[in-house]
């Protein structure tokens, strides 16, 4: 093979590589990922292959042999072709997206065509604009790809990649290719910086792209690509770029734009935990971050709203969709802050739930504390928390411990400093792993089983340990050593609380023991609260009391005057197995009421 290098009159240097007994060339048809049309994967054809000695062999980057390639996902495809005496030509193709394009204004927007058209009867570049949907990541390559349909039709186009851009005119386009019949402009934020004129052919693809800390803009025919201008001054890695275009000429338009990145739906959420204290329900506030909306959502539960208030303790996990069909899916878990029952040597700030030691001996021998929470036996429960610091503490379950010493806890791991390492009733099961601010520590009993698992940042929760043949019988508290004076743990979360039904409401009917039973499937209670349900200032819940969980809300009551209400379980006590379950009334004063009742 040989490289040929040439300067042309501007300056710009090309290069291409070639036969050792010449140049050989082909023809290329390739088609892109267009969700609109149902089309999910994309292809390439290669015919027409000429030049040096036939026969020729073909051979592509993914291992195939053959002249078409179907069934294709985004990326780069690059094809060799090799002549009968070992000549070679190389040549690069890129599956992408058709472009989605949102606010747009003064255009004829054809989704399915993926044409722009432009309105009105002024020749102008102020008086269209349109943005895609399409996001360039940061710190990521890509590009934007057009194909000019005429390059002699005495029309000015320009397209490129920007930051997200509302406003209607070609100087608000970053990184710019202005196309004016056969000719090529550079334009920078509204700036020309350079100039090719006569180069561009039918079929002829014209390239914007940011590689690194550059921006090149190229032709490229048929996989052979030639860079005729390159920016490096002001660009931005770390700015999330969209296909942007403007056009001059009024009934113009610009079809088949294609990006190497498509939709990006990022989802985030802010989740409140459940304080039974503070009568704070759960919460997620979810974050759609995008420009593709409007968005649709379908929660675990049923809901679909943005955000779900409240939110029972347990995994939720939401299915949000934007107006192109592009979904994504994000899980948060909901559970019960810990609250502390039992400590010594440790200062408790209740109102912000945070322990500090306070001891004046750094050691492990003066300090400890244990949860109001409570996971009863022959229950499935978790503790996690997040690493807020690097200063060592054992975290775990113990039946309840009234000693300050960790050795006491069943299951613990210990944060030592920069390792993580599990011991169990004070003895060492090993170090697993290095400590990192940001990790999600969990240790979870499923049936039999006792599993250590970490979290981190960005990464799948990984299982460190599991102990098998736990007794499951015995309940279980979070319990807490600190090491040095003056560290906080500021939050930790459980699958369970510290709920006691101490305070009950008085049924008007029977009762088998202390349990109160339904009479065809409804409750008659009296009870002495201020407010009633006609107001709707009570509400009304069921908590399977197997798994301390809400199972049914706002539940169909009628209030018979005199504090009496007559409350209808029939729209749900047919899905449910048999056993008991507590009726949770609440008025507008956040106080509770239970009530006993079995099925």
């Amino acid at each position: 093979m040989r490289a040929d290098v040439w300067t042309d009159s501007n300056g710009t240097t090309f290069s291409n590589i070639t036969s050792s007994f010449g140049y050989m060339d082909c023809s290329s048809s390739v088609v892109h990922i267009d969700e609109h049309n149902s089309v999910p994967v994309g292809s390439i054809q290669i015919s027409g292959i000429s030049g040096n000695v036939g026969a020729y062999t073909l051979s592509w980057n993914n291992g195939s042999t053959n002249a078409n390639l179907s069934n294709l996902q985004a990326g780069t495809y690059t094809l060799t072709i090799t002549d009968w005496y070992g000549g070679q030509e190389v040549r690069e193709f890129k599956i992408g997206y058709l472009t989605k394009w949102v606010n747009v204004s003064g255009f004829g927007y054809i989704p399915w065509w993926n044409s722009l058209n432009k309105f009105g009867s002024t020749n102008s570049w102020s008086n269209g604009v349109a943005i895609s949907a399409n996001v360039l990541k940061s710190e990521v390559s890509g590009s934007v790809k057009y194909t000019p349909p005429n390059v002699y039709d005495n029309t000015y186009r320009m397209f490129g990649l920007t930051n997200y851009n509302t406003v209607a005119y070609y100087a608000s386009i970053k990184y710019a290719i202005r196309t004016y019949n056969d000719d090529v402009y550079i334009y920078e934020s509204g700036f020309p910086t350079h100039t090719r004129q006569g180069i561009l052919q039918y079929g002829d693809e014209l390239e914007v792209e940011r590689s690194g800390a550059n921006i090149f803009y190229s032709r490229i025919r048929h996989g052979k690509k030639w860079t005729f201008y390159t920016s490096s001054s002001s660009v931005n890695i770390y700015e999330e770029l969209h296909a942007d275009l403007s056009l001059y000429n009024t009934n113009s338009n610009m079809s088949s734009i294609v990006t190497t990145f498509d939709v990006q739906l990022d989802l985030t959420a802010d989740v409140t935990h459940i304080d039974i204290d503070n009568v704070i329900p759960g919460a997620i506030d979810l974050s759609v971050l995008g420009v593709s909306g409007p968005y649709s959502y379908s929660w675990s539960n049923g809901s679909i709203t943005e955000d779900i208030s409240p939110a029972y303790q347990g995994l939720h996990t939401v299915t949000v969709t934007d107006q192109f069909g592009n979904t994504n899916v994000f899980s948060g878990r909901v559970d019960y802050i810990v609250r502390w029952d039992y400590t010594d040597g440790i200062l408790y700030d209740e109102a912000n739930n945070v322990l500090e030691k306070n001891s004046a001996t750094s050691n492990w021998g003066n300090n400890g504390a244990s949860s109001c929470n409570k996971l009863v036996g022959f229950q499935d429960g978790r503790v996690s928390y997040e690493v807020e610091s690097l200063d060592q503490r054992f975290i775990g379950l113990a039946e309840f411990n009234e000693e300050n010493w960790y050795s006491f806890n069943d299951h613990s791991i210990w944060q030592s400093n920069n390792y993580y390492r599990i011991y169990e009733k004070g003895v060492s099961k090993g170090t697993f792993g290095t400590v990192a601010i940001g990790d999600i520590v969990t240790l979870e009993r499923e049936g039999s089983n006792v599993y250590y698992k970490i979290k981190k940042v960005g990464q799948e929760e990984v299982v460190l340990k599991t102990t098998t043949n736990v007794d499951s019988s015995k309940a279980l508290y979070a319990d807490a050593s600190i090491y040095y004076n003056g560290t906080k743990i500021s939050e930790l979360l459980a699958s369970y609380t510290c709920r006691t039904f101490s305070n009950y409401i008085k049924p008007q009917k029977k009762i088998d023991g202390a349990i109160y039973l339904p009479t065809g499937n409804k409750f008659y209670l009296n009870f002495d609260e201020l407010y009633n349900t006609n107001n709707s200032l009570l509400e009304l819940r069921v908590i399977d009391e197997s798994n301390n969980e809400y199972i049914q809300n706002n539940l169909n009551v009628v209030s018979h005057g005199d504090n009496r209400h007559e409350i209808d379980l029939s729209d749900f006590s047919s899905t449910i197995s048999s056993g008991y379950y507590l009726l949770e009334i609440v008025n507008n004063k956040k106080e509770k009421r239970y009530l006993r009742f079995k099925i």
